[in-house]
């Protein structure tokens, strides 16, 4: 055999050996689908949806009926500052002695409507005369005289009676524009301008 002759044949033999190669990938890719997938990568698809948990993913029978379940965030925090919310306000409620002195004008007013009275750090007008008060005494506040209710701003119903009181919150040189005024059966409300608006707080 000659060199020629020799030549012709490691041609061949590499050209075959070139195409055992490209067969031999073409076949580990398998048939595509009508998506242009193949067979190995649908199948790594499907097993990627079958290890999803199963409490997140709900799936449909098609790829866009897929939908996730979850929970909003800050959920919890909401709901356990709700019951943070309820808790002090019983808190507040149970914390209001009747024999205690209260000056801030949501405890008188939340004082009054639990009890029904004034607390006893508050003294009429009269009691304020005869011991010589003056805004300055923080001990004690005015409060418990009627309130006439002439001009209609506040419902009437007959044989209501109301009362007014200071909120010393409002005291400076004088006693200030603020009040709670309050009736016999349960109203309460808050006027910060000397009766002009009202605000119902109970």
């Amino acid at each position: 055999m000659d060199k020629k002759t020799k030549k012709v044949i490691w041609v061949i033999l590499i050209l075959f050996g070139i195409y055992r190669i490209v067969s031999g990938a073409i076949n580990l890719t398998g048939p595509t689908d009508p998506n242009g997938h193949s067979e190995i990568q649908s199948h790594q698809r499907a097993e990627k949806q079958l290890d999803a948990p199963e409490d997140s993913i709900k799936s449909g029978q098609n790829d866009g009926d897929m939908h996730i379940d979850y929970e909003p965030e800050g959920a919890d925090d909401q709901e356990q500052s709700l019951e943070t919310q309820d808790s002090s306000e019983s808190k507040s409620s149970s914390s209001l002695e009747e024999s205690g002195h209260y000056y801030a004008r949501d405890d008188v007013a939340l004082y009054i409507h639990l009890y029904g009275h004034l607390p006893d750090n508050y003294i009429t007008k009269s009691e304020a005369d005869q011991r010589g008060w003056s805004p300055g005494d923080r001990d004690y506040v005015v409060g418990g005289n009627r309130f006439g209710n002439r001009e209609g701003k506040l419902p009437k119903k007959p044989g209501r009676q109301y009362y007014e009181a200071d909120v010393q919150a409002g005291y400076t040189h004088h006693r200030g524009p603020q009040r709670l005024v309050y009736s016999d059966d349960g109203l309460i409300f808050y006027t910060s301008d000397h009766y002009e608006t009202f605000e119902q707080l109970y």
